[in-house]
């Protein structure tokens, strides 16, 4: 009976022996696992470390590219005015040397009109003094 009592407490302590070995290898698989992870995020912050700094230039560039196009079209804003306000103002100059011919032009229109009216009405009365004449002979 001691030896069957032996063999099984010697399988029994092989047995716990290869568990603690097992054990012992998931414990160092863990290790690796976690210092290859701590790697990984290591990794990780890296790139997005020097995404962000990409990120700030590329957004410094944009800005100043905005305000580049920006201040160009304010430029442009600017030069269309004053080239407005210079021919506004020829355009007032003009106006004003036309003004009064224009006015003349006008209450010449209206004498036209009146001299016409005229005219039209001195048409009648001749027609009506000819049909006058035409009926006593």
């Amino acid at each position: 009976m001691k030896t069957t009592i032996g063999t099984g407490l010697e399988e029994y302590k092989n047995l716990i022996i290869q568990e603690n070995k097992r054990i012992q290898e998931d414990e160092i698989q863990y290790q690796k696992n976690i210092t290859k992870t701590r790697e990984l995020i290591t990794e990780l912050d890296v790139k997005i470390e020097a995404q962000k700094q990409k990120n700030i230039l590329l957004e410094s560039n944009l800005r100043q590219e905005f305000e580049k196009l920006r201040d160009e079209q304010l430029e442009t804003l600017d030069s269309f005015k004053e080239e407005k306000t210079e021919e506004d103002s020829e355009i007032e100059k003009k106006e004003a040397k036309v003004a009064p011919y224009q006015n003349k032009k006008e209450q010449l229109q209206k004498e036209i009109l009146k001299l016409q009216r005229l005219v039209k009405c001195q048409e009648i009365s001749i027609d009506k003094i000819k049909s006058g004449f035409s009926l006593e002979d």
